[in-house]
């Protein structure tokens, strides 16, 4: 559909691009940027009934709406994408949970508010502090797997950096971080792909347990402040109820202690998948270090961990010539953005020499960019650093067998299997 006069819903139920819209389909979850190429040129915005959102592809569309708060709500970002079983709702019903907007799904004047006390603990001083822990905690991760010669990268590395990174920074007693990293599972698929009923009242229990722990620890760092986030944040509530409550902080911090780590572990995950693929560039990456930095904003471009996020238009409202109705759910395809011709040249090619990657939304844009963004790009640079210093000759094994969780909203392979020489590596 090319039209420029404004379409809805009724008057295009169901283009051609929508009947062929199937984010859970394997072929997609694989690659789906072969799609966003069709789209953009085809009809870059048009409502999914699979989905029950307007898919938004292109860069300038996409900045518009995350630029634009006053039209469009952030308050569906942490809404369930498929329907809760009524056991597992009345599991998450029974045992309190209670989540409230508090940062990521919340509007202005209460994000205004909220993010206020985020950012003044979640500093940059707080982060660079952080700097040699992060590089202790990987290079022991290396240390356990560089004599074998082989590894799955994701479970042995990307995975256990960034999760052991943010429980340390909101202060999770050592003791308890297995046990947590249990309850994380099947949360990102809970929450923006399908699960089985049998999977979902599980995951729900573990939800649950992760809620009330997370409650009890806020109030414990209320009472007993230590040197951490959670703690300074709990002296704001101490001080003042207006300014934050306990309520908000604990949804905070179990936010935190999810997404502050899974889109990480995608980034190193998707940074290593690529960079190996193309060999050229990882060997381009482990001869000049100071690529590294760029190598990171041109992953977030070409694959970002975060490829789609969401948004509701408060109003009746044209987009790119599209009529999108009150209410009206948005899936901001943040991954296409990234591809647009408009912006990139030769956008599906991989670059470590692009000198406009950091343009890409892989953070978002406005009032509700990431906060942990540096933070991110501090670990994944750390990682490519080890990595590409300690094990050079390191490669993707013979039929790497790479596959993805079929979520909306979150992108990272879930193992990829490397190998090297053992002899060549360093300490």
């Amino acid at each position: 559909m090319t039209s420029k006069e404004p379409i809805t819903p009724a008057a295009c139920p169901h283009s051609q691009l929508a009947q062929e819209f199937s984010p859970w389909e394997p072929a997609y979850v694989d690659d789906p940027y072969p799609f966003y190429v069709r789209a953009r040129a085809a009809e870059p915005i048009f409502y999914s009934p699979e989905i029950d959102m307007w898919v938004v592809t292109r860069y300038d569309d996409i900045w518009t709406v995350l630029r634009d708060p006053a039209r469009f709500s952030a308050a569906n970002a942490l809404s369930p994408v498929s329907t809760f079983t009524p056991e597992a709702r009345q599991i998450l019903l029974d045992g309190g949970y209670t989540l409230i907007p508090a940062l990521t799904n919340n509007d202005p004047p209460g994000h205004t508010r909220v993010r206020s006390h985020i950012n003044k603990v979640f500093s940059a001083r707080r982060i660079a502090l952080m700097e040699p822990a992060i590089r202790t905690y990987a290079t022991q991760l290396i240390d356990d797997f560089a004599r074998d010669g082989h590894a799955d990268i994701v479970a042995q590395f990307a995975y256990p950096l960034p999760i052991q990174v943010v429980l340390r920074m909101i202060g999770i007693p050592e003791q308890d971080v297995e046990m947590l990293k249990d309850w994380c599972g099947n949360r990102v698929l809970f929450l923006f792909g399908k699960l089985t009923p049998e999977e979902q009242i599980v995951t729900a229990r573990h939800m649950v347990a992760f809620w009330s722990y997370t409650r009890e620890f806020c109030l414990q760092r209320q009472r007993e402040p230590q040197d951490d986030l959670t703690s300074d944040l709990a002296q704001v509530v101490s001080a003042d109820e207006t300014a934050l409550n306990l309520h908000e902080l604990a949804s905070i911090i179990f936010g935190l202690s999810f997404a502050g780590h899974e889109t990480t572990t995608n980034l190193i995950g998707n940074a290593l998948r690529h960079l190996l693929h193309q060999r050229d560039q990882w060997e381009q990456l482990c001869a000049d270090p100071t690529l590294i930095e760029q190598a990171v904003e041109e992953v977030l471009r070409v694959d970002g961990s975060v490829p789609i996020w969401r948004r509701v238009a408060r109003q009746e409202v044209v987009l790119g010539g599209v009529t999108i109705p009150a209410g009206g759910k948005l899936a901001l395809v943040l991954g296409s953005g990234g591809h647009d011709e408009a912006y990139f040249t030769g956008p599906e090619q991989l670059d470590i020499h692009r000198t406009n990657a950091h343009m890409h939304l892989a953070f978002g844009k406005g009032i509700h960019f990431c906060i942990g963004a540096p933070l991110a790009r501090l670990e994944a640079k750390i990682a490519l650093e080890l990595l590409a210093r300690r094990l050079p000759a390191l490669r993707l094994a013979p039929d790497p067998q790479i596959t993805y969780v079929p979520t909306l909203s979150f992108r990272g392979p879930k193992r990829i299997m490397v190998e090297w020489d053992p002899a060549g590596h360093t300490a």
